[in-house]
């Protein structure tokens, strides 16, 4: 047999022997062995849940009660509490009660608790909800609870924080029954374990809405007391509890070195949300606007059952509840053990943290990144070339300079073939993904939700496929390049030059605090190690590198099979949508002129090929479906129109529904007011749409509220009280101009259903097939109700 060395090209050993082919096999049935037990411990690991505890068992370990918490407070969460439900009152006069109960327990325990039950906070902002130039006062629901901690100072506080409205069509389960009742039980806690520090809980409504308790508590006193938080939130639900976002280093060191048993973390949720990748957001956003630095711990997954019917107490475990609440207890605990972190707070600053496995985490600032990383690009390649110059000569060696530098050259040489490889095949696989993507959106674009397993197998075969390829390409390139492509070693100097740049961007990103590939480090490190390991092994451990290239040249017509038509037959056949974690979710809205027979019901997925058309024609009435009609909508989403009878039961009788008084006109000086009052039954969120929405020199009041439009441009002004059946005060101002005259519209938002308050909902409801699901954007709102008009 001939010698063979490290540097001996590996396609130039044609072997025909069976026990050198055997041998291969083996290796490469160890190496996917492996990769396939990793692969299953990691998913195991990852995925686990702590065992709920009970009360006795927290106790003695000083660890959150998990069981008592979802069957004292979790369980309350049985019906849709939206901001402009009658359930959402429910709830605040429920968390209400809890914390008068809980201050008889704290006064015995000499612990000062402060309850605002009535926040007499008003907010005044521009929101563009329902249109543009759109104007809001919002009178506040929220409940504030303050424990004074035993260092008896009011001016420097904690805050726990969580919205306990839902949307109109959910229960709310995970958003935010869970994170509120954790919030509650922390709470109790506190009251039972006197605090440090001062504490103050905030349990905040028409978070659903934009974000509208949290801007309300900003203008709250005890605002600016608040030196950090943890905001507990929802966006799935059930699963794992993460580390959302956060931006205070003290805090989040703190959770990781406390008692909590399993961590979730990642830094990614910041620089998406920055991004616009993600659409919801979180209270965090305000309070950390407001320079206020916290965490923000919140389910993810399943995405699918967000704002949906599924997000309810049998699509959720008491195991995720306790995940949510050992993390936050840990934070707490954490923050009020500390004697300086709440002085020390300052404002917020972008750090990096994440967690391995769920066992560990990792915090870090910035700037200790950029050391790494910057210790990493340079010592590294120097290390390695020192050793390589250094390193103890073979008996074939020269140790003359002249030779050792020639031997650098041909290394650099390979080096950037490698390199050269590297991205070539990354160009041919993004090509091929691309192509790939566009014949999925072609055929079956919904399959990229309702089939997420079959699109990513699919794409990862595309990307093999275009990795075959350019290695194809490369090796009919020229004679050396085939001979050098052929060393293994070569592919590996390749990846890790590739890693070296790539470590390199993450650097420049980390500068711009930025934290998208932070993992860059680890793929360096260990693509460094491997390509020293294996200067250290012989050929024959290593094995054939374009073994696989040859197997699929002989087999042509089995890899193609394989690789082409077998994914995209895969593909067309995917199921959009399924009846467990892959729902069509159908966006449900309905408009109604309270002086008309007819209602219209518009219906918003992202389906396409006619798909909600299909199926309404199976629930639709036949005069409901004549009248359908259904448009492109975006990018990839169908919007659907239909006219039915099953009109709002409360907008059916004006006369008993709303109160609506104008007040004479009084002009004087040349400007001019109009005073209405309101009074609605059966709605909290009411609004006056103007017809000309350049009204000169206009100014409002409502309720005593002072609203002024930016350039003098309005569209709508809403308002939104905190008792049912008040009376809102209206007052217009603006110059006497018989030429710009306008009529507001007197218009009010309708969320009721559970009682077939909405008959088109909750028909269309039960009528719809398993696989789709009926949900909401923007909170509230499911029904518009148009009464009269006023003339200003």
């Amino acid at each position: 047999m001939p010698q063979i060395s490290e540097e001996t090209p590996l396609l130039s050993r044609i072997v025909d022997s069976s026990e050198r082919e055997s041998k291969s096999k083996l290796v490469y049935s160890y190496i996917l062995g492996f990769l396939l037990l990793l692969f299953t411990f990691v998913s195991f690991t990852r995925n686990t849940l702590p065992t709920p505890l009970s009360d006795i068992e927290a106790r003695e370990l000083n660890d959150f009660p998990g069981i008592h918490c979802y069957n004292e407070y979790l369980s309350r969460f049985t019906a849709p509490h939206s901001a402009n439900q009658r359930e959402n009152g429910y709830i605040k006069d429920w968390i209400v009660d809890l914390a008068t109960e809980f201050k008889k327990e704290a006064t015995n325990n000499g612990i000062d608790m402060e309850i605002i039950a009535n926040d007499p906070t008003d907010l005044v902002s521009k929101r563009n909800k329902f249109s543009t130039d759109e104007y809001w006062m919002v009178e506040s629901r929220n409940v504030i609870i303050r424990l004074v901690g035993k260092t008896n100072n009011k001016n420097e506080s904690f805050m726990v924080n969580a919205h306990y409205d839902s949307v109109s069509t959910s229960n709310g389960v995970t958003d935010n029954g869970m994170g509120t009742a954790v919030a509650i039980e922390l709470l109790r806690y506190f009251v039972q374990h006197p605090p440090q520090h001062t504490v103050i809980f905030l349990f905040n409504n028409f978070e659903e809405g934009g974000l509208i308790g949290a801007d309300s508590f900003v203008n709250h006193p005890w605002f600016s007391t608040i030196k950090l938080y943890v905001n507990l939130e929802g966006t799935g639900a059930g699963g794992r509890a993460l580390l959302f976002r956060s931006n205070t280093l003290a805090a989040v060191k703190g959770l990781a070195s406390s008692s909590a048993h399993l961590f979730h973390a990642s830094p990614l949720g910041n620089d998406l949300l920055q991004a616009k990748l993600l659409k919801s957001d979180t209270d965090y956003t305000v309070f950390s606007r407001h320079g206020v630095p916290g965490l923000d711990i919140s389910f993810y997954y399943p995405r699918s059952h967000y704002h949906t019917q599924r997000d309810d107490l049998a699509h959720t475990t008491p195991q995720s509840l306790q995940h949510m609440g050992q993390m936050a207890l840990g934070s707490v605990l954490s923050i009020d053990a500390s004697e300086n972190m709440l002085h020390d707070a300052g404002s917020p600053e972008p750090i990096i943290y994440y967690d391995i496995l769920g066992r560990v985490m990792l915090v870090y600032s910035f700037f200790t990144c950029q050391l790494i990383n910057l210790v990493s690009l340079f010592l590294i390649p120097l290390a390695l070339f020192t050793w390589s110059w250094f390193s103890k000569p073979s008996a074939a060696t020269s140790t003359h300079v002249t030779d050792k530098i020639d031997s650098l050259k041909q290394n650099i040489s390979l080096i950037s073939q490698g390199f050269i490889a590297t991205i070539v095949a990354l160009t041919f696989m993004v090509v091929f993904v691309a192509f790939s993507s566009w014949v999925l959106l072609l055929i079956n674009p919904s399959a990229t939700y309702g089939s997420i397993n079959c699109v990513a197998m699919y794409l990862s075969i595309a990307a093999f496929l275009g990795l075959v390829v350019s290695q194809f390409a490369l090796v009919r390139l020229s004679q050396s390049c085939r001979i050098n492509l052929a060393n293994i070693q070569v592919g590996f100097y390749g990846l890790t030059s590739f890693w070296w740049i790539l470590l390199a961007f993450a650097t420049y990103l980390g500068s711009q605090k930025v934290a998208a590939i932070y993992f860059a480090i680890y793929f360096f490190i260990s693509s460094t190690l491997a390509t020293i390991l294996l200067t250290c092994t012989t050929p024959e451990v290593v094995g054939e590198s374009n073994e696989l290239v040859h197997a699929t040249s002989k087999y042509w017509f089995v890899a193609f099979l394989i690789q082409v038509l077998l994914p995209i037959t895969l593909i067309i056949v995917s199921s959009p949508f399924d009846g467990d974690i892959s729902p069509n979710r159908i966006v449900f809205n309905q408009e109604y002129n309270a002086s008309e027979v007819f209602s219209t019901v518009a219906l918003i997925t992202g389906s396409s090929f006619g798909v909600l058309e299909k199926t309404l024609k199976q629930v639709l009435a036949q005069k409901e479906y004549e009248s359908l009609d259904c448009q492109p909508y975006l990018i990839y989403q169908t919007r659907c129109t239909y006219q039915t009878e099953l009109t709002p039961v409360y907008g059916r009788n004006p006369s008993l529904e709303i109160e609506v008084i104008r007040y004479p006109k009084l002009c004087v000086d040349g400007t001019c007011h109009v005073k209405v009052d309101t009074k609605v039954q059966n709605s909290l969120l009411c609004q006056f749409q103007f017809s000309n929405q350049h009204i000169k020199g206009f100014n409002a009041w409502v309720n005593r509220n002072h609203i002024k439009p930016e350039n003098d441009t309005i569209r709508a002004i809403t308002a939104y009280s905190n008792k049912q059946a008040s009376i809102v005060k209206w007052d217009f101002s603006f110059d006497d101009n018989e030429e710009l005259r306008a009529e507001a519209l007197f218009t009010c938002m309708y969320d009721e259903w559970t009682e077939g308050e909405l008959p088109a909902f909750t028909k269309l409801r039960d009528d719809l097939p398993i696989q789709n699901l009926l949900t909401i954007k923007g909170g509230v709102g499911l029904a518009k109700v148009h009464y009269h008009s006023i003339s200003l």
